[in-house]
């Protein structure tokens, strides 16, 4: 019997009653915890956006997907991180043919596919539906096409057994309507599965005191924003005698046209005050006292600064790496130097959560239909291990040398 999943994710705070709140972080904080319904207001913030593609950027646009025997090659993969490839993966099968496939399969879903699987940074999850067609150049041998992407809250896994087998889609309408599809019909990617096996965590979480801190109401946009317009335009105060002006043939009450005054301040405009004098006390009876501008307080601008520093920080993003101006994105415009590697050896992780998604869920299944077999393995490969492979390959008959412009152009599609 199939059944829909329906526990949402809670946060882990303890194991006993006492523990549930003193220790998280929001505790009395006045920050409301993180939920679901964060999601939509945190996507229009800019920064956040910002972000986002900085984590997904460099995953989709320096990934290269290589045979197995290539990998061997220490000055392929060393010409491969000069020309900006930097995750690196080889796909190894005794059958070259499926080898052959799931090198094509690979290569289509990070070109048709792979930003609808990696929504699962910003949701902790993402639920899309596979499509298929018939291979061109192969017959009737079915291959990957795309992914048609659903929102989280129009979709439920489906679990039979304590597994999960695939997702229940909703209708778009209002009705009850809905369809259940199986896998491999459904890729269901998960950021950070061990925070939750099923949704995942959203990345949007790790974020969300310091983005909640700067750009909800009294927050530090809002204080900044504040200032400025107090201090931006003409303000003042103005004293005018109760009573009515004739002003032409119409009189008009006293208080209408101190206010009419006080907005042409904003304005720019011009300020016309009658010559009436109070005879008892001899002092006009309209009288305009201008304001006296304020002394910008102390952090003012880097309040908001160091909040989007935080922002930053919390997606997994070094806000050196946004700043730098030279030195290849090294950090020397801080001083801190801070190695774009390092960057780089965070994203890895999120590239291979997403292969070894798609892989248990869609490629396995197209090599059992076509080759009926599943024997192949898809691996990150770094310069050292290619070092190692050739050296181990030392003792072995020499081959016929290949030339490594026409690997690089061929199999790899950089252009020299």
């Amino acid at each position: 019997m199939l059944t829909t999943y329906t526990q949402d994710p809670v946060r882990y705070l303890g194991n006993s009653p006492s523990a549930i709140a003193m220790y998280d972080p929001e505790y009395g904080h006045n920050i409301p915890y993180f939920t679901a319904t964060m999601i939509p207001a945190m996507l229009r913030d800019g920064r956040i956006r910002f972000g986002l593609q900085m984590l997904k950027g460099p995953i989709t646009y320096n990934t290269i997907f290589i045979e197995a025997e290539r990998s061997s090659n220490p000055a392929l993969i060393d010409l491969l991180k000069a020309n900006g490839a930097e995750f690196i993966y080889k796909v190894k099968s005794d059958n070259k043919e499926l080898e052959q496939l799931v090198l094509k399969t690979l290569r289509n879903f990070w070109t048709n596919g792979l930003s609808q699987a990696l929504k699962a940074i910003e949701y902790g999850f993402s639920c899309s539906q596979v499509m298929f067609k018939n291979g061109q150049d192969t017959g009737n041998r079915i291959e990957y096409d795309c992914l048609k992407w659903y929102h989280p809250d129009s979709v439920k896994p489906l679990i039979y057994k304590h597994q999960m087998v695939g997702a229940r889609i909703k209708s778009v309408d209002a009705s009850d309507a809905h369809a259940d599809l199986l896998f491999p019909k459904i890729l269901w990617h998960v950021h950070e599965r061990n925070a939750n096996p099923i949704y995942g965590q959203s990345r949007l979480e790790w974020c969300s005191i310091p983005w909640h801190e700067l750009y909800v109401m009294y927050g530090g946009r809002d204080i900044r924003r504040t200032w400025f317009i107090k201090n931006a335009f003409d303000g003042g105060e103005i004293r005018y005698p109760i009573g009515k002006t004739k002003v032409g043939l119409q009189e008009i009450d006293n208080l209408d046209l101190a206010v009419r005054m006080m907005s042409n301040m904003r304005t720019g405009g011009f300020r016309v005050f009658p010559d009436d004098v109070n005879a008892a006390t001899g002092t006009q009876k309209w009288g305009y006292t201008p304001p006296s501008a304020n002394i910008t307080p102390n952090g003012l601008m880097e309040y908001p600064k160091e909040l989007r520093y935080e922002i930053l920080e919390a997606l997994g993003i070094p806000p050196e790496v946004t700043e730098s101006q030279n030195d290849n994105g090294m950090g020397s415009a801080t001083g801190r130097k801070v190695p774009m590697m390092l960057y780089y050896s965070t994203l890895a992780s999120l590239a291979d959560q997403a292969i070894y998604d798609f892989k248990k869920q869609v490629i396995d299944y197209i090599a059992l239909v076509n080759f009926k077999s599943t024997n192949y393995t898809v691996e990150r490969v770094t310069l050292e291990d290619a070092i190692v492979a050739e050296q181990g390959q030392s003792n072995m008959p020499d081959k016929p040398a290949t030339s490594l412009v026409e690997t690089t152009e061929e199999d790899t599609g950089l252009q020299l």
